[in-house]
């Protein structure tokens, strides 16, 4: 039942931050925080039940640290966050609640789906014969890739919870 509960608010975590991402191409970094810190307290418990090695998710929260005091120097000299750092705090998360293999398999898709979209994206340019090579590049730089970290994830998870 506890578990049930934390999976929920995980899902409710992501599916927060990839409407977020969908509609501004930002991931809220308070989001993540808010993610982790129910994160901790699940691996407080499990911890207590003696269910997890608490070394690895020990590294994965450091690791998540060093990326938010990175974010944070980035901001104060350049006045925006990094979109990038924001892509790997949210991959941190994931790799922490999610399996390795379940976050390996939602990476393998969330590249599919941005291959497919940007071969559809071609495709659609040569229609109409012309090439715009500034809008392509214009076109990845606004690329949702937290959107669909995000959806990937959902479907991985929910398909091996049914499987």
């Amino acid at each position: 039942m506890v578990n049930l509960i934390f999976s929920i608010f995980y899902l409710l975590v992501l599916i927060s931050i990839a409407i977020i991402d969908k509609k501004e191409h930002k991931i809220p970094k308070t989001i993540l925080l808010v993610g982790f810190v129910v994160e901790a307290i699940q691996m407080i418990y499990l911890y207590a039940n003696n269910e997890i090695h608490l070394i690895e998710y020990l590294i994965y929260l450091v690791i998540f640290i060093l990326l938010v005091i990175i974010d944070t120097i980035v901001i104060r000299k350049k006045g925006e966050s990094l979109y990038v750092l924001q892509i790997l705090m949210l991959c941190m998360y994931m790799a922490i609640f999610t399996d390795k293999f379940i976050f390996a398999v939602t990476v393998i898709y969330t590249l599919l789906i941005i291959g497919l979209y940007l071969l559809i994206g071609r495709i659609s340019t040569i229609r109409k014969r012309r090439t715009v090579r500034k809008q392509n590049s214009k076109e990845l730089k606004k690329l949702p890739i937290g959107f669909y970290l995000c959806i990937a994830d959902i479907v991985v998870l929910i398909y091996t919870i049914l499987v």
